[in-house]
């Protein structure tokens, strides 16, 4: 059984159907829960959707979210950091690659580097501190989005590979574990709006599903689940590790 119990996570990500159900796993599991979500909407509607858990749940929205003390104070500690925020892959022509798409990949590595070094002098306090990071399955090439690829949204994540391993080695030091869990398209998330799909497209990934050797796209509890693993304390011997809950995928 997972020692979830009593530790406090900050979710950056939650308003997603993964980073929902990540929070919904942690909340269940005993966590106290910080969930980031893009709006403050999104936020509401989390806080309504958890609110017999509203003791141990903290949702903000857009940019009103707490500094890392505050969260501290507030919880008495922070032990995890999960970066799960990010955008689906917009397939396009590799010679025609909106500026707007490599934008957003310098941002999200940007955002994910500022909010770990926001945290770290209070994941330092922590007994079994960790720092979970969201990758992609097409970092390693168009797996399931089809004949185009994101070459942006792909070179960002193999930009999150490197930062796990990197970050890994030199926080080990601390005793803070630092791993990625990699995922492709999950069921129901490429239903999602986005508005970069309302300009240049949306990637059919159920046309690809054959690729993936258990022949099903992830749920967000089989994500989730991965997510509560390397957030127990049960996993501090794990670091520098990427995590991969893609159906076999990456064995063919």
């Amino acid at each position: 059984m997972l020692t979830l119990t009593g530790r406090t996570a900050i979710v950056d990500g939650a308003g997603g159907v993964v980073g929902e159900e990540v929070a919904r796993q942690l909340l269940l599991g005993g966590m106290n829960v910080v969930s980031f979500n893009a709006s403050e909407e999104k936020a509401e509607i989390i806080r309504n959707e958890f609110a017999d858990y509203a003791d141990h749940l903290w949702a903000c929205g857009g940019r009103n979210r707490p500094k890392m003390a505050e969260v501290y104070e507030r919880f008495g500690s922070l032990d995890v950091l999960i970066c799960l925020q990010g955008q689906p892959p917009c397939p396009t022509e590799l010679e025609n690659i909106p500026m707007p798409l490599w934008e957003r990949a310098g941002e999200s590595l940007i955002n994910y580097y500022m909010e770990i070094t926001d945290a770290l002098p209070f994941l330092r306090k922590s007994a079994a501190p960790r720092i979970i990071l969201h990758t992609s399955t097409e970092s390693r090439g168009n797996v399931l989005s089809g004949d185009c690829l994101d070459l942006a949204y792909a070179a960002c994540f193999g930009g999150v590979n490197a930062m796990t391993v990197n970050l890994a080695r030199a926080l080990a030091e601390d005793g803070i574990t630092v791993n990625a869990i990699e995922f492709g398209a999950c069921h129901n998330a490429s239903l999602l709006p986005d508005p970069f799909f309302d300009r240049y497209g949306r990637p059919d990934y159920g046309a690809n599903v054959d690729k993936i050797p258990l022949k099903r796209l992830p749920t967000p509890g089989d994500i989730a689940a991965a997510y509560c693993y390397l957030a127990s304390e049960e996993a501090g011997f794990v670091t520098g590790h990427i995590l991969k809950v893609t159906g076999g995928i990456s064995v063919g």
